[in-house]
């Protein structure tokens, strides 16, 4: 999944009044990975009406990751497409 951060620079301006909040310098991206495991076992045994042996097992485990990274170029520091995913608009990996 691509995002991208169009959060104003300043608090008087909107996300209709900025100029650089729409730049393709600050999109993001995040990759999703579900690993999952799933066990089963199980024995049935009927021998008429005295015996009977019927145990089983099963495990499922599951863990999840994002991995998330910037795509723009930190170099670019000024102008209406300078980078501004830094500090806590930063994208961060879950869980970390």
């Amino acid at each position: 999944m691509i995002s991208r951060n169009r959060s104003p620079i300043s608090g008087t301006q909107t996300i209709l009044t900025c100029s650089g909040c729409d730049s393709g310098n600050n999109d993001w991206e995040s990759i999703t990975r579900d690993i999952f495991d799933t066990y089963a076992a199980g024995f049935d045994f009927y021998f008429r009406k005295r015996i009977w042996f019927s145990p089983y097992y099963s495990l499922a485990a599951g863990k999840n990751n994002v991995f998330s990274r910037a795509l723009g170029d930190p170099s670019i520091t000024t102008g209406p497409n300078r980078f501004t995913l830094t500090g806590t608009s930063t994208p961060q990996d879950y869980p970390r």
